[in-house]
Formats: C-alpha cells, sequence, structure tokens
C-alpha cells in the first residue's frame, strides 16, 4: 500500500489490490521457504538442485502467463492459495519443531559448559586450601531430574490422568508425533510411559488430542540418536509409528527406551 500510495494519489480500491498482491506475494514466500524446510532433511543435494530449476522455470513461465493470459494466471494463483491454507499449518507446526528442537540443543550446552565452570572453580577452591580431591563433572545432574507431574501442563496432566490405567510409576517425556502417529504428526506434546501403555498428549487445532499404544502389541521398538533429536521407532501390528525427543543433558529419550526394553525383557 506504501508503495502505491507513494507514486502519487490512487484510488482506495487500487491501494486494496495492492495489499492483496503483497499477501499473495508472502503466502507465496511462506511456502517455498516451508518447502525448501522439508527437502533440507534429506542429506541427499538433489532434491535441493530440483527446487532451485523448478523455482527458475517457474519464474519464466509464471511471467509470460501473467502478461499473456491473466485469467489463467488468476485461475492459478486461486488454487495456490486454496493449497497455501491447506499447506500452511503443517509448515508452521514443522519450523515450530524444529525451532524448539534448537532451543534445547543450545539450553544443553549452557547448562553443560555451566556445570562445568562451576565444577572447576570448585576444584580449584580445593587446591588453595591444599587437598587432591576432586569434584568429578556429572553431567547427568545437570538438567534438576526427568519430566515428572509438575512438569508436565495441567491440562495436558488431566487428559493423561484419564488415560492411565496402571496405578503403577509413570514417566514422562516431551517430544513431537512423527509418522505413523495418526493425524498428530509434527504435534508437539507429552508421551506418557506407564505398566500398560504409551499415551501421546498434545493440542491440535485448539483441542486436546491424544494417541495410544498398548505395550502389549509392541512387536520391536528401536532407538537412534540423532543432532537436533532423538527417534524413538515402535512398530505393532507390522506398523511404525515414531516420537522425537528433544535433546537434553539428562537423556531422557535413552531413558524412555530402556523402560520399555525392560518391560520387552519380562515379557
Amino acid at each position: 500500500m506504501i508503495g502505491a500510495t507513494a507514486i502519487g494519489v490512487v484510488e482506495p480500491q487500487t491501494a486494496v489490490i495492492a495489499a492483496l498482491c503483497a499477501g499473495v506475494s508472502l503466502s507465496g514466500h511462506s511456502v517455498k521457504a516451508g518447502t525448501r524446510l522439508l527437502a533440507n532433511h534429506s542429506p541427499e543435494p538433489f532434491s535441493n538442485i530440483a527446487l532451485s530449476l523448478g523455482e527458475d522455470f517457474l519464474v519464466v513461465i509464471g511471467s509470460w502467463l501473467a502478461l499473456r493470459h491473466p485469467a489463467i494466471m488468476v485461475t492459478i494463483v486461486v488454487i495456490f492459495l486454496i493449497a497455501f491454507v491447506w499447506f500452511a499449518p503443517k509448515a508452521f507446526r514443522l519450523m515450530r519443531v524444529e525451532y524448539l528442537a534448537a532451543l534445547a540443543l543450545l539450553k544443553k550446552f549452557y547448562l553443560l559448559v555451566k556445570q562445568y565452570v562451576q565444577s572447576f572453580g570448585q576444584r580449584r577452591r580445593l587446591a588453595a586450601v591444599g587437598t587432591e580431591f576432586t569434584v568429578p563433572v556429572d553431567v547427568g545432574a545437570v538438567v534438576s531430574r526427568a519430566v515428572d507431574n509438575d512438569d508436565v501442563p495441567e491440562h495436558i496432566l488431566h487428559r493423561l490422568d484419564n488415560k492411565a490405567r496402571s496405578s503403577g510409576p509413570r514417566f514422562f517425556i516431551r517430544g513431537t508425533a512423527g509418522k505413523g502417529v495418526k493425524n498428530l504428526r509434527h504435534s508437539v506434546g507429552y508421551l506418557q510411559i506407564d505398566d500398560d501403555s504409551l499415551v501421546f498428549a498434545t493440542k491440535r487445532m485448539f483441542r486436546l488430542r491424544d494417541h495410544q499404544i498398548e505395550r502389549s502389541t509392541i512387536e520391536d521398538i528401536q532407538f537412534r540418536k540423532g543432532l537436533l533429536f532423538d527417534r524413538l521407532t515402535i512398530r505393532t501390528n507390522g506398523k511404525q509409528q515414531q516420537f522425537y525427543f528433544f535433546k537434553d543433558a539428562a537423556e531422557r529419550g535413552s531413558r524412555a527406551y530402556e523402560i520399555l526394553q525392560v518391560h520387552k525383557k519380562h515379557k
């Protein structure tokens, strides 16, 4: 609107059209950025090369259509906007997950460095008084404790309480749902593990949702550590369901895997 009015007196409807064009441009850039984010999860370079060549091709074709066949271009834009409405929430959830994972990794490094600096200062003080006693760095103590009831949001905990069948101990870990978790992929929530089941609870589309797995149906469990996430893959009835855990110094993802493995061995 500012650009349109800067060239002189512009009618209100022209300013509105200019604002709508800017909105379409913003949505196009958002889709491009989200698509790049998805493509960057793959280590091979070919998807990025194909996207770059595709963008160059679409710029030429889109410009030609806009000048020569505007009616066709308007139809394409309308179809694109409908696709954007469907794609935007998925891209937003993915970017939120990536942001939280990077934040958790930075927090882990910060806590490790802080613990090391504190232990180094304590060793120097002990050396100053003439003792040879040293204080090792306990990375497991960097984070206070594994997630317990007090760390889970009240509305999520209430949902999990309604799903709990076992009266035994429960383990909570924050993470995100992955492939195989129907209608909840890339949703950030809390996974509860008890003697009978796994329940992942989250807030999706302004309402609480959950996904439950009976431990008696688990056929195989795999755990893999990554740079930003630790991935837990569970196979039930021949289908895989994945959960991604944020990195932390307490290694809660490894702890969740150990709990499930112990139950599997006993079974």
